[in-house]
């Protein structure tokens, strides 16, 4: 398993509706998120982060 396969399912489970979640919960789901995440709110709406290319792959964008 992908380490983003299963924000990627719980967010499928979502369908369309807005998701938040604390940080916590997003590390329950793909381990320790690192310190920039928590610090910089840009590391979540960059295109160039590797998590979100993970993200755009899987959904075929």
């Amino acid at each position: 398993m992908a380490k983003y396969d299963a924000p990627f399912e719980f967010l499928c489970r979502a369908d369309d509706r807005p998701v938040e979640m604390s940080f916590d919960e997003i590390e329950s789901l793909v381990g320790p998120l690192p310190p920039s995440a928590t610090a910089q709110p840009a590391w979540w709406s960059s295109e160039s982060g590797r998590h979100v290319r993970a993200g755009m792959a899987r959904r075929g964008s």
